[in-house]
């Protein structure tokens, strides 16, 4: 059975939310990501970035690293890292969830991550895939 490794951070985007800024992170995340099978999920909201990443770990890490280094964000930091032995999000490059409504209703969940990370624990690692799991696929673009 294969292990993928889940890395979860948060970062403060560079500027004022920008449509076609979001569109052109995206497609690179997509396009990059398909090369090297890393999926996962980019949420946004008041500023911030909350971004999935699931893979092998040396996919997942070469990813990290790079998006780490784009200037479009600062602040990066990693909440979580677990293993699990399947995806959560396992048809998306990288999905991203429009819908206003549901993004305030998901990121409520997360804003205390920013300012908590949670240290690596079973019970976090449940928390976190939790939260993940009450997305539904249909809210994902």
């Amino acid at each position: 059975m294969k292990v993928i490794n889940h890395l979860v951070y948060s970062s403060t985007a560079s500027e004022e939310h920008n449509p076609a800024l979001m569109e052109s992170i995206l497609e690179a995340s997509v396009r990059n990501n398909k090369k090297v099978e890393v999926t996962g999920l980019l949420l946004y909201r008041l500023g911030h970035f909350i971004q999935l990443l699931e893979g092998e770990i040396n996919d997942v890490t070469s990813v990290y690293n790079r998006v780490s280094k784009d200037n479009r964000h600062s602040k990066i930091q990693i909440i979580s890292q677990f293993q699990t032995n399947s995806r959560l999000f396992a048809t998306w490059n990288m999905g991203c969830i429009r819908n206003k409504d549901v993004v305030v209703k998901i990121s409520q969940h997360f804003l205390s991550l920013l300012t908590n990370p949670l240290p690596p624990s079973q019970e976090n690692k449940n928390q976190i895939i939790e939260l993940f799991s009450k997305i539904n696929s249909n809210d994902i673009t």
